[in-house]
């Protein structure tokens, strides 16, 4: 279908459901080349969007260097802050952990529709916090903790319930009681949330 379609939104549109189903059949380093491919020539925002995905994707299988070198400046566009040493980002976490305290998880959407940017944001510091998972712990909870906020800023469901239950499993790997008992309580959320909303 690529090579039948001219260059364009149309080829653009197949280009990227081509990445997407790499990434569902985990191969993460082919979707990552596909979402590059199709970013070239895309309309800014989307481009951006697109190199998000590949850097997630690259984060993911280990490849830090060219991951962290497509995150960053994609972090900067949304005004998200890198921490640049790990005694850093401990002092962001536990910023952000408080603010998540005074604020509460309770979900109220906004007056007003939000914009795509505001989306943009939250799924930039997601990306950013899965893709730092599994190799730098403290930045990513950082970047998972500002995507719940900004996903109950926007008042979207499914982000919302995506950004509990991350948050709560960081709440039950410290180990305390009252922790564990905390992150119970945002796992049980986020599960009320996606079943109301149906979505698996």
């Amino acid at each position: 279908a690529l090579d039948w379609t001219p260059p364009g939104e149309e080829a653009r549109a197949v280009a990227v459901r081509r990445a997407e189903v790499l990434s569902h059949a985990g191969r993460a380093a082919e979707a990552a080349r596909a979402y590059l491919g199709a970013a070239a020539g895309a309309p800014s925002a989307q481009a951006q969007d697109l190199r998000r995905l590949a850097a997630e994707h690259l984060l993911v299988i280990g490849r830090v260097d060219e991951g962290l070198g497509l995150l960053r400046p994609v972090l900067a566009v949304h005004g998200l802050r890198f921490p640049d040493t790990p005694r850093g980002g401990l002092l962001l976490l536990l910023a952000r952990l408080v603010q998540l305290r005074i604020r509460g998880t309770a979900l109220v959407y906004p007056e007003r529709a939000p914009t795509e940017a505001a989306f943009a944001r939250v799924e930039a510091a997601w990306s950013a916090g899965k893709g730092l998972s599994s190799i730098d712990p403290i930045r990513s909870a950082v970047f998972m903790v500002e995507a719940l906020l900004g996903a109950l800023g926007l008042g979207a469901a499914a982000l919302v319930a995506r950004g509990l239950a991350f948050v709560g499993c960081l709440y039950m790997y410290d180990g305390g009681v009252a922790e564990e008992r905390r992150g119970s309580e945002l796992l049980e959320e986020a599960s009320r949330i996606a079943r109301r909303i149906g979505d698996p």
